[in-house]
């Protein structure tokens, strides 16, 4: 049989355009790591900002581990702090950053967040750390020279508790018992961070199918040492696989609104941090220099630190244009999700009116 004529070009039907894959939203979320004080209501801000967020479409709040210093020190226990948040939110991602990891017995981290998972119906997270400040460990002496390993075989274990599986443990007389977790959780696994700075540590929350957790402060505030790590991470990490980048945060309606509210702020929250480095040495037996940092040598410093940092690639400080062209530059070099780390010491009311605008940088990231 010959062959059919080719049908002529003016009735083939249209062919169907490929669309361009649109890239991922970027992801704009919370991060609290607010110092102690002496103001009465201290969970104020933390909760006031997770209603905001929930009720105007960011996407997560991220709640950390710090122990027995004003820097941090309202947040002592992650998964306290996401129970409080999971009641009186409907949507908003809850993540802790990070889970201190050998502080923990793998079954107490895998029951508390799948009491969480349901408390948020199925809005939990953890990121892992291993933990690095040496009096954090009072808590638990023998397993600070091992922390990292301890670290990576603790999750593996509370991913399988999670998934349902009885593990053995020890108990009181010594037998080994299979133990599993309830309430079982609701997602079938747990999404893990790891929480990194090093290279090598990027590497391998890659390696190990973690998503990663970094910060500004762990990458120098440089967006060129930033893209080293992201590149490591990514050569092992599998598809879709989740970067979170923490900033210190606040959009401002002006320059000058951003200079009057964030640099004092900042020299406060470096101030608070030089008093933990400070006492992480004592706890070393080390010197490196910052037991030395104190009157006008201090406030020198910390007005060129707090100057350097909001100003440096690595900030999510400046007015809404500022910040849509900084998350945008981000997106590019890798980073899937910006946690807004915004209790570092600006007035209530100012940090507020700093999420509103911080929405409309979501809304124009959309």
């Amino acid at each position: 049989m010959p062959a059919l004529p080719p049908v002529p070009a003016a009735l083939a039907a249209p062919r169907r355009r490929r669309q361009r894959e649109r890239p991922a939203r970027m992801k704009i979320s919370l991060f609290f790591f607010g110092a102690d004080s002496d103001q009465a209501d201290k969970y104020r801000l933390l909760f006031d900002a997770v209603r905001f967020a929930d009720a105007h479409g960011l996407y997560a709040a991220w709640v950390p581990e710090r122990h027995f210093l004003r820097f941090g020190g309202l947040y002592g226990n992650p998964s306290v702090t996401a129970a409080a948040i999971a009641a009186m939110t409907s949507r908003l991602q809850i993540r802790a950053g990070s889970v201190v990891m050998p502080l923990h017995h793998p079954l107490e981290v895998a029951e508390a967040w799948s009491m969480i998972d349901h408390f948020s119906n199925g809005r939990a997270g953890i990121a892992i750390a291993s933990g690095w400040h040496v009096n954090d460990f009072v808590l638990a002496p023998e397993r600070y020279a091992q922390r990292g390993p301890i670290m990576l075989d603790s999750i593996e274990l509370v991913q399988r508790l999670w998934r349902g599986e009885s593990v053995e443990f020890a108990n009181g007389e010594g037998v080994a018992t299979p133990t599993a977790i309830l309430p079982r959780p609701l997602r079938p696994d747990i999404p893990v961070w790891m929480t990194a700075s090093s290279e090598d540590g990027c590497a391998l929350a890659g390696e190990r199918g973690f998503g990663l957790l970094t910060s500004n402060f762990g990458n120098n505030y440089s967006l060129d040492v930033l893209g080293r790590k992201v590149a490591r991470y990514r050569a092992g990490a599998r598809p879709g696989a989740q970067l979170t980048l923490m900033l210190h945060a606040y959009v401002g309606a002006s320059a000058q609104d951003v200079a009057a509210h964030a640099l004092p702020a900042m020299m406060e929250y470096l101030h608070s941090n030089i008093a933990m480095q400070a006492s992480q040495d004592a706890g070393r037996g080390e010197d490196r220099g910052y037991a030395e940092l104190q009157g006008r040598r201090e406030r020198k410093f910390l007005q060129l630190r707090a100057a350097a940092n909001i100003n440096s690639e690595l900030s999510f400080v400046g007015t809404v244009e500022d910040c849509v062209r900084r998350a945008r530059t981000l997106q590019a070099a890798g980073v899937d999700e910006i946690a807004c780390l915004i209790d570092f010491g600006i007035a209530y009311d100012a940090t507020m009116a700093g999420l509103q605008r911080l929405a409309e940088v979501a809304r124009r990231l959309a």
